[in-house]
């Protein structure tokens, strides 16, 4: 009797306990999220809002959030999700997503692409979705849960980025100084004394007399000029007195030969 009581009471206990686990599992299977998107379109780093619409959440539940891109067919994830002032990374971990409460969160997050991340396969067709961690029944956040549906949206690579040309700054350039020319010492000529013509009075070499002297009028006398190794004293040509005696030689030769030709020439007698 007694160990059929404790088989009953076995058997409330595990019947107890599978009500609970199969309740916990269909409130957790209840939570659901669709979305929209904004655009349909990106270029390069242009951002989209997600709107979620979300059903089966608690009111004062507390979620994880973030947004994911993707190549249709494909399970590698990418983006960039806002929170707050910073952008966080699809892979970064879960509690450095966008937390928010439900009832007080109004279902909107930014998202842009991460163009940087090995899992970006170049401009083209994607998919994007929205993902979202819970608290369980037991206090433990849940594993990542996807939105029941996808937008199909276009992704084109940045601009490349201009180079500023610098604009070249007119650097003011000082005037140069001209230097000023050096005066060159002139040299004056130096004076030549010129020399004062001599007067001089001819003289009679008779006493002259008070009625027959005569007023001679001086004649300038020309400075002599001197030339280098020359004398100023005056040379007796003797030219034409050697002309003479070589003359005078050459004829007593010639009569002294005529006459010794002819005495030899004259008959004896």
């Amino acid at each position: 009797m007694c160990s059929r009581n404790i088989r009953f009471i076995l058997c409330l206990l595990g019947v107890f306990l599978c009500f609970l686990l199969l309740s916990a599992k269909q409130a957790d299977a209840t939570r659901a999220i669709s979305i929209s998107t904004n655009k349909s379109t990106l270029f390069g780093f242009d951002e989209m809002v997600i709107n979620a619409s979300m059903s089966g959440f608690t009111n004062g539940e507390t979620i994880y959030v973030k947004g994911a891109f993707y190549k249709d067919g494909t399970s590698n994830y990418f983006g960039f999700t806002k929170n707050g002032n910073n952008w966080v990374k699809n892979g970064d971990t879960t509690t450095s997503q966008r937390q928010v409460t439900v009832g007080n969160w109004d279902g909107n997050i930014t998202v842009k692409s991460d163009f940087d991340d090995g899992d970006y396969k170049g401009e083209g067709d994607y998919k994007v979705k929205l993902g979202f961690y819970y608290l369980t029944s037991g206090g433990n956040l849940s594993s990542v849960n996807w939105s029941s549906n996808s937008v199909d949206v276009a992704i084109n690579n940045p601009d490349p980025t201009s180079t500023p040309i610098p604009t070249p700054t007119n650097t003011p350039v000082p005037p140069t100084a001209t230097p000023k020319p050096t005066a060159t010492p002139t040299t004056k000529p130096t004076a030549t004394a010129v020399p004062k013509p001599t007067i001089t009075k001819v003289l009679d070499t008779e006493s002259p007399s008070p009625e027959s002297s005569e007023v001679v009028t001086p004649s300038p006398v020309l400075p002599t000029t001197e030339v280098l190794g020359t004398s100023t004293s005056r040379h007796i040509n003797f030219f034409p007195v050697i002309l003479i005696v070589v003359s005078i030689l050459l004829f007593g030769i010639c009569g002294t030969i005529i006459f010794l030709e002819w005495k030899k020439s004259r008959p004896k007698i």
